[in-house]
């Protein structure tokens, strides 16, 4: 990806941005991907902005792919408790 491993504000970018020679600059803004524009919407990447995304995205393929919810295997971590590993691992 040509978004390596920038920075949020950098991926982000704004909606337009072009070079000097005018072509688009790769950033979420100028996306061809509506998942990818979404994230252009948000102003900072929190562990909060973390979990909405993860929520809209579950929400998102569920109605997109007409899946409903599907009961928790046995073994296998809730939302909640991938949420609560993954915060943990973020910097306070």
């Amino acid at each position: 990806s040509s978004y390596l491993n920038h920075s949020f504000d950098r991926k982000r970018g704004s909606t337009g941005e072009r070079r000097p020679n005018g072509d688009l600059v790769p950033c979420y803004a100028n996306s061809i991907l509506f998942q990818e524009r979404a994230l252009a919407a948000v102003p900072e990447w929190t562990p909060a902005a973390i979990s909405q995304r993860r929520t809209d995205l579950l929400s998102w393929a569920r109605q997109r792919w007409h899946v409903d919810a599907v009961a928790i295997a046995e073994g296998v971590a809730t939302e909640d408790e991938e949420i609560d590993e993954v915060e943990a691992r973020l910097p306070a």
